[in-house]
Protein backbone atom coordinates (compact mmCIF):
# COMPACT_ATOMS: atom_id res chain seq x y z
CA UNK A 1 0.00 0.00 0.00
CA UNK A 2 1.33 3.45 -0.90
CA UNK A 3 2.05 5.97 1.82
CA UNK A 4 -0.87 8.21 2.79
CA UNK A 5 -0.56 11.82 1.62
CA UNK A 6 -0.28 14.27 4.53
CA UNK A 7 -2.19 17.58 4.60
CA UNK A 8 -1.09 20.29 7.05
CA UNK A 9 -3.45 22.99 8.31
CA UNK A 10 -2.65 26.46 9.66
CA UNK A 11 -4.68 26.10 12.86
CA UNK A 12 -5.69 23.05 14.87
CA UNK A 13 -8.84 21.20 13.86
CA UNK A 14 -11.05 19.90 16.64
CA UNK A 15 -12.28 16.44 15.67
CA UNK A 16 -15.55 14.99 17.00
CA UNK A 17 -16.80 11.49 16.26
CA UNK A 18 -20.61 11.28 16.14
CA UNK A 19 -22.45 7.95 16.22
CA UNK A 20 -26.20 7.66 15.65
CA UNK A 21 -28.62 4.77 16.11
CA UNK A 22 -32.39 4.92 15.57
CA UNK A 23 -35.48 2.89 14.83
CA UNK A 24 -39.00 3.81 13.74
CA UNK A 25 -41.68 1.28 14.68
CA UNK A 26 -45.46 0.96 14.72
CA UNK A 27 -47.71 0.93 17.76
CA UNK A 28 -48.12 -2.63 19.00
CA UNK A 29 -44.92 -3.84 17.37
CA UNK A 30 -43.11 -6.16 19.78
CA UNK A 31 -39.53 -4.91 20.07
CA UNK A 32 -38.70 -4.58 23.75
CA UNK A 33 -37.15 -8.02 24.17
CA UNK A 34 -34.16 -6.48 25.97
CA UNK A 35 -36.11 -4.04 28.11
CA UNK A 36 -36.19 -0.27 27.70
CA UNK A 37 -32.72 0.02 26.14
CA UNK A 38 -33.18 -2.29 23.18
CA UNK A 39 -31.16 -0.58 20.44
CA UNK A 40 -27.82 -2.33 19.94
CA UNK A 41 -24.53 -0.93 18.64
CA UNK A 42 -22.85 -3.59 16.49
CA UNK A 43 -19.37 -3.12 15.10
CA UNK A 44 -19.52 -1.27 11.78
CA UNK A 45 -17.34 -0.77 8.73
CA UNK A 46 -16.98 2.99 8.36
CA UNK A 47 -15.79 5.22 5.51
CA UNK A 48 -16.03 8.51 7.42
CA UNK A 49 -12.44 8.67 8.65
CA UNK A 50 -10.90 7.81 11.99
CA UNK A 51 -8.12 8.47 14.49
CA UNK A 52 -5.51 5.78 15.02
CA UNK A 53 -2.30 6.04 17.07
CA UNK A 54 -2.81 9.83 17.37
CA UNK A 55 -3.08 10.27 13.60
CA UNK A 56 -6.21 11.57 11.86
CA UNK A 57 -7.25 9.87 8.62
CA UNK A 58 -9.87 11.38 6.30
CA UNK A 59 -11.23 9.97 3.04
CA UNK A 60 -10.59 11.67 -0.27
CA UNK A 61 -13.24 14.16 -1.30
CA UNK A 62 -14.24 15.85 -4.53
CA UNK A 63 -12.49 19.18 -4.95
CA UNK A 64 -9.69 18.37 -2.55
CA UNK A 65 -8.92 20.15 0.72
CA UNK A 66 -7.90 23.63 -0.41
CA UNK A 67 -10.53 25.32 1.78
CA UNK A 68 -9.50 23.45 4.95
CA UNK A 69 -7.86 26.44 6.64
CA UNK A 70 -11.24 28.20 6.86
CA UNK A 71 -12.55 25.63 9.33
CA UNK A 72 -12.11 24.87 13.01
CA UNK A 73 -13.98 21.57 13.47
CA UNK A 74 -14.34 18.22 11.72
CA UNK A 75 -17.18 15.79 12.48
CA UNK A 76 -16.88 12.11 11.59
CA UNK A 77 -20.44 10.86 11.03
CA UNK A 78 -21.50 7.22 11.40
CA UNK A 79 -25.08 5.96 11.46
CA UNK A 80 -25.37 2.53 13.11
CA UNK A 81 -29.14 2.17 12.49
CA UNK A 82 -29.89 -1.41 11.52
CA UNK A 83 -32.44 -0.65 8.79
CA UNK A 84 -31.80 1.59 5.81
CA UNK A 85 -35.10 3.44 6.33
CA UNK A 86 -33.97 4.55 9.80
CA UNK A 87 -30.66 6.06 8.75
CA UNK A 88 -30.26 9.81 8.82
CA UNK A 89 -30.83 11.10 5.31
CA UNK A 90 -28.55 14.12 5.76
CA UNK A 91 -25.60 11.81 6.49
CA UNK A 92 -26.01 9.49 3.51
CA UNK A 93 -24.07 11.76 1.16
CA UNK A 94 -21.81 13.36 3.79
CA UNK A 95 -19.48 11.04 5.67
CA UNK A 96 -17.60 13.87 7.33
CA UNK A 97 -18.38 17.54 7.86
CA UNK A 98 -16.10 20.59 8.11
CA UNK A 99 -17.52 23.58 9.92
CA UNK A 100 -16.81 26.80 11.77
CA UNK A 101 -17.49 27.41 15.46
CA UNK A 102 -21.11 26.21 15.35
CA UNK A 103 -22.83 23.32 13.56
CA UNK A 104 -26.09 21.39 13.60
CA UNK A 105 -24.34 18.22 12.38
CA UNK A 106 -27.25 17.73 9.97
CA UNK A 107 -29.80 18.00 12.80
CA UNK A 108 -31.75 21.11 13.73
CA UNK A 109 -32.39 19.94 17.29
CA UNK A 110 -28.77 19.20 18.29
CA UNK A 111 -26.16 21.90 17.91
CA UNK A 112 -22.44 21.90 18.66
CA UNK A 113 -20.67 25.14 19.56
CA UNK A 114 -16.94 25.57 19.94
CA UNK A 115 -15.06 28.38 21.63
CA UNK A 116 -12.65 27.48 24.43
CA UNK A 117 -14.63 24.27 24.91
CA UNK A 118 -17.00 22.18 22.81
CA UNK A 119 -20.60 22.42 24.00
CA UNK A 120 -23.71 20.51 22.89
CA UNK A 121 -27.13 22.17 22.98
CA UNK A 122 -30.65 20.81 22.60
CA UNK A 123 -33.05 22.96 20.57
CA UNK A 124 -36.40 21.67 21.80
CA UNK A 125 -38.77 23.45 19.38
CA UNK A 126 -36.84 21.96 16.44
CA UNK A 127 -37.32 18.36 17.55
CA UNK A 128 -39.61 16.89 14.86
CA UNK A 129 -41.48 14.30 16.97
CA UNK A 130 -44.24 14.61 19.57
CA UNK A 131 -44.61 15.54 22.34
CA UNK A 132 -42.97 18.80 21.39
CA UNK A 133 -40.14 19.95 23.64
CA UNK A 134 -40.54 23.65 24.36
CA UNK A 135 -37.25 24.26 26.15
CA UNK A 136 -33.76 24.73 24.69
CA UNK A 137 -30.71 24.28 26.87
CA UNK A 138 -27.09 23.16 27.07
CA UNK A 139 -26.68 19.42 27.44
CA UNK A 140 -22.98 19.06 28.19
CA UNK A 141 -19.40 20.09 27.55
CA UNK A 142 -17.29 17.58 25.66
CA UNK A 143 -13.96 16.53 27.12
CA UNK A 144 -11.33 14.59 25.19
CA UNK A 145 -11.97 10.84 25.18
CA UNK A 146 -14.98 11.20 27.51
CA UNK A 147 -17.92 10.32 25.23
CA UNK A 148 -21.48 11.42 25.90
CA UNK A 149 -24.60 9.51 24.84
CA UNK A 150 -27.89 11.36 24.24
CA UNK A 151 -31.17 9.41 24.06
CA UNK A 152 -34.40 10.84 22.65
CA UNK A 153 -37.78 9.47 21.68
CA UNK A 154 -41.04 10.64 20.17
CA UNK A 155 -44.22 9.60 18.42
CA UNK A 156 -46.27 10.60 15.40
CA UNK A 157 -50.09 10.52 15.20
CA UNK A 158 -52.37 11.37 12.34
CA UNK A 159 -54.43 9.65 9.68
CA UNK A 160 -51.94 6.80 9.59
CA UNK A 161 -50.89 4.25 12.18
CA UNK A 162 -49.14 5.68 15.24
CA UNK A 163 -45.36 5.48 14.99
CA UNK A 164 -42.66 5.72 17.63
CA UNK A 165 -39.07 6.84 17.19
CA UNK A 166 -36.14 5.88 19.39
CA UNK A 167 -32.96 7.84 18.61
CA UNK A 168 -29.54 7.81 20.23
CA UNK A 169 -26.37 9.81 19.61
CA UNK A 170 -22.85 9.42 20.94
CA UNK A 171 -20.44 12.36 20.76
CA UNK A 172 -16.75 11.72 21.35
CA UNK A 173 -14.13 14.48 21.21
CA UNK A 174 -10.93 12.99 19.75
CA UNK A 175 -8.62 15.99 20.14
CA UNK A 176 -6.97 18.69 18.02
CA UNK A 177 -4.95 17.99 14.89
CA UNK A 178 -2.70 20.20 12.77
CA UNK A 179 -2.42 17.61 10.01
CA UNK A 180 -4.24 14.59 8.63
CA UNK A 181 -3.60 11.76 6.22
CA UNK A 182 -5.75 11.12 3.16
CA UNK A 183 -7.29 7.69 2.72
CA UNK A 184 -7.27 6.57 -0.89
CA UNK A 185 -10.60 5.43 -2.33
CA UNK A 186 -9.37 1.86 -2.70
CA UNK A 187 -8.42 1.50 0.96
CA UNK A 188 -10.76 -0.78 2.95
CA UNK A 189 -13.37 0.59 5.32
CA UNK A 190 -12.29 0.97 8.93
CA UNK A 191 -14.01 -1.09 11.60
CA UNK A 192 -15.52 1.05 14.39
CA UNK A 193 -17.07 0.12 17.70
CA UNK A 194 -18.75 2.63 20.00
CA UNK A 195 -16.99 3.36 23.30
CA UNK A 196 -18.22 1.25 26.19
CA UNK A 197 -17.84 3.85 28.93
CA UNK A 198 -19.91 6.97 28.29
CA UNK A 199 -21.95 9.56 30.15
CA UNK A 200 -25.71 9.26 29.56
CA UNK A 201 -28.11 12.16 29.02
CA UNK A 202 -31.60 10.68 28.77
CA UNK A 203 -34.23 13.02 27.29
CA UNK A 204 -36.76 10.28 26.60
CA UNK A 205 -40.34 10.58 27.81
CA UNK A 206 -42.88 7.88 28.71
CA UNK A 207 -45.04 7.67 25.60
CA UNK A 208 -47.24 4.61 26.26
Amino acid sequence: MSKNKVINVKRPLKVVQVYRNASLFEKGEHIFTNGRDWLCWPEKKSVSGYVKQDDLYLPEKDGGFDEMNRYSMVFLLDDFSEKEKDRLFAWKQTVFLFTQTSASVGLDFLQVRSADEIEIYFNGPKYPWYPKRKASFQLCTLKKNKPVEIKLNGKSDGHHQRYYMEEQFIFEYLGEFTQFKILANQEPAFSKQVPGERKLIDLRELLW
